[in-house]
């Protein structure tokens, strides 16, 4: 009987690898939700600038990133007023754009996003970390 267990256990594990499509893009992103938790600035040129913003979920505020299929919902609630928007993503070899808009790296680091938002002109690495809920 056990024999008879451990063959269905590995069919039903060989099946699971042929159902699945090389076609089918794999997305870490599909289906979680992120919340806010700090704002980075570092490496500045002006190392004044250089700070740590601890953002987090309070009863003013809060960020959070909804990803689905396709879209991504962004709600912020600031002082009571909750605002969503809606916009289409892609993700592809650790880049993210939204409606089209310039690629943005972003790396997963156990249950943190963090968006690193530095164009080449900036005078600051910023980045936005975010975990997930």
């Amino acid at each position: 009987m056990k024999s008879f267990f451990n063959r269905l256990l590995i069919l039903v594990f060989v099946f699971g690898f042929i159902a699945c499509s090389e076609d089918e893009s794999v997305t870490p992103l599909k289906e979680t939700v992120w919340v806010e938790t700090r704002w980075i600035a570092e490496n500045c040129e002006d190392p004044q600038n250089n700070q740590i913003e601890e953002t987090g979920c309070t009863e003013e505020y809060c960020f959070k990133m909804v990803f689905g299929e396709e879209t991504v919902e962004m709600i912020e609630t600031n002082s009571g007023t909750t605002t969503t928007d809606v916009l289409n993503y892609t993700n592809e070899n650790g880049m993210i754009s939204f409606d089209e808009n310039d690629p943005i790296k972003f790396e997963i680091r156990g249950n943190t996003l963090v968006l690193l938002l530095s164009g080449e002109t900036s005078p600051c690495d910023y980045s936005l970390e975010l975990v997930a809920e």
